[in-house]
C-alpha cells in the first residue's frame, strides 16, 4: 500500500525516486567526502541501538514489555498499562527505524520506492529476528551479519566453514 502510494505520488518523486543534494563535503549536514566517517557513525549508531536495546530489556519497560507479551490480561492485573507500553515501544522503534533512515538516505543520496518499500525490506527484517531468536539482542545481530545478501564466503564464515581459496572443483590427489 504505500508502496503504490509513493510510487504514485509526485511530491515524493514517484517512480523516480529523489536524490538527496550534495555539492561539498558538509559534515554538519552529514555528508562527507569518503566513506570512513559514514562506517563509523555507522558503528557508533549500531552499537548505541544495541545497548538502548540491552538496557530497556533490564528496565522497568522491558518486564512490562515482556509481561505484556506473555498476557495482556495478566499484565494489566499486575499494575502494567499495556497501551502506553506499547506505545513507547512504538515510538523507541520508531526513533531506531528513523536513525537508520536517515543514514540511508544520506549514505546512498538516493530514495526509491521500489528499494524502500520493496518485498526485500520486509524479508530483511524479519529475517534476523526468525534466525537469531525474537527475544536475543546478540542473536539478531548476528543473523543480521549473516543474512545480509553479500559473497557466500561470508554466510560460510558465519557458518564456520572456510572459503574457497579457488573455482577449482577437481579433486586433489591424495597418496
Amino acid at each position: 500500500m504505500l508502496r503504490v502510494i509513493a510510487v504514485n505520488t509526485k511530491a515524493v518523486g514517484s517512480s523516480l525516486g529523489l536524490v538527496v543534494p550534495t555539492s561539498r563535503s558538509a559534515p554538519g549536514f552529514f555528508v562527507f567526502s569518503g566513506k570512513l566517517p559514514y562506517y563509523y557513525i555507522i558503528l557508533a549508531m549500531g552499537t548505541l541501538a544495541l545497548a538502548l536495546t540491552w538496557k530497556i530489556g533490564r528496565s522497568r519497560l522491558g518486564f512490562s514489555l515482556a509481561a505484556v507479551r506473555e498476557n495482556e490480561d495478566a499484565a494489566e492485573t499486575a499494575g502494567v498499562d499495556a497501551l502506553v507500553t506499547k506505545l513507547r515501544a512504538m515510538a523507541l522503534s520508531s526513533f531506531l527505524t528513523a536513525l537508520g533512515g536517515t543514514f540511508y538516505a544520506q549514505y546512498f543520496a538516493y530514495i526509491d520506492p521500489t528499494i524502500t518499500f520493496g518485498p526485500s525490506v520486509s524479508i530483511g527484517a524479519l529475517l534476523p529476528a526468525i534466525v537469531g531468536g525474537a527475544g536475543t539482542v546478540l542473536g539478531r545481530s548476528w543473523a543480521r551479519s549473516c543474512s545480509r545478501p553479500s559473497p557466500s564466503s561470508r554466510a560460510m564464515r558465519c557458518a564456520g566453514a572456510r572459503a574457497p581459496t579457488s573455482c577449482s572443483t577437481a579433486p586433489s590427489s591424495s597418496s
